[in-house]
């Protein structure tokens, strides 16, 4: 796949700017175009990365904060743990990470942001929408929209301090597949969830909130973070770390290793070491499951 130079850009009208097999391609609704599973039909039942994929490939080389966005809506049959869809990138095509993915139904269209910076300076970044299905039922599956991948452009870093309830959603975040939520501890009326679908559809990755401004820490003595966290459902396998960045979000270092293991929201307080009070700093808050 020949690797596009930023900024990438694809309203879905034709599939021009993609690879794919199986039975991806473009549906309508009215004036509308996007990207489909199976257009205009229910999908088929047996499929995997092997069989089924809708890949392109951009070019990260000099880049400082690329965020890949789209829309998407979709509309799986079993999800315990049977149809799912998902996006993988990778450097080689070979080596896959998984930065998110769906099951269940969300009717309405939502747009997610994918911190990319993992991945900067890289010359050819696959990346790629494919489905999982089992062998009994099905349904109208994954519909995706209004691809990009460009330059994040943030402004300033950030002066303590720095506060964030989440009251208006997820706006200061590049949300990496993580939903706005009620379900506060306290006064306040906003949560912020990871894997909002109701069954997971991950093995052995993470779902990326980042940040969307950096913070400026320089001169700062003893900065500490702090938040309330809780683990709604599942087991120990659902985890949730801590993590920041002071070279770009290219490296992170964990603050918290394996939290938010009980069901009552409990406060959590990390000192900033003292090797990342830098003038730049990002923080990410990584939502991970080993299994299904």
């Amino acid at each position: 796949t020949v690797p596009i130079t930023l900024p990438f850009a694809d309203t879905l009208a034709d599939m021009s700017q993609w690879d794919t097999l199986g039975g991806w391609g473009v549906e309508s609704a009215g004036a509308e175009s996007f990207l489909s599973d199976s257009p205009s039909v229910q999908y088929a039942n047996n499929q995997n990365s092997a069989n089924n994929y809708a890949i392109t490939a951009v070019n990260l080389s000099g880049t400082a904060w690329p965020v890949l966005r789209f829309k998407d809506r979709y509309a799986f049959a079993d999800t315990a743990p049977g149809d799912r869809g998902f996006l993988d990138v990778s450097p080689d095509g070979a080596s896959w990470t998984r930065v998110y993915g769906v099951t269940g139904r969300r009717d309405g269209w939502a747009e997610q942001a994918i911190d990319l910076s993992r991945w900067r300076g890289q010359t050819n970044l696959r990346i790629r929408f494919f489905m999982e299905i089992d062998g009994s039922l099905t349904d109208d599956g994954w519909f995706i929209d209004d691809v990009s991948v460009a330059e994040h452009t943030p402004g300033p870093a950030l002066a303590l301090p720095f506060t964030e309830g989440f009251e208006t959603g997820l706006a200061n975040w590049l949300n990496g597949g993580w939903a706005p939520s009620t379900n506060s501890p306290y006064a306040g009326t906003g949560a912020a969830e990871g894997f909002p679908c109701r069954w997971s559809p991950y093995n052995r990755s993470g779902q990326w909130m980042v940040l969307a401004r950096e913070l400026n820490l320089s001169g700062v003595a003893s900065p500490q973070i702090t938040f309330w966290a809780r683990r709604s459902e599942g087991n120990d396998d659902a985890r949730l770390y801590l993590q920041i960045s002071k070279d770009g979000g290219l490296n992170w270092r964990d603050l918290s290793g394996h939290i938010a293991r009980s069901a009552e929201w409990t406060r959590y307080q990390y000192a900033v070491p003292a090797d990342h009070l830098a003038g730049n700093v990002r923080i990410a808050l990584i939502a991970y499951t080993h299994y299904e």
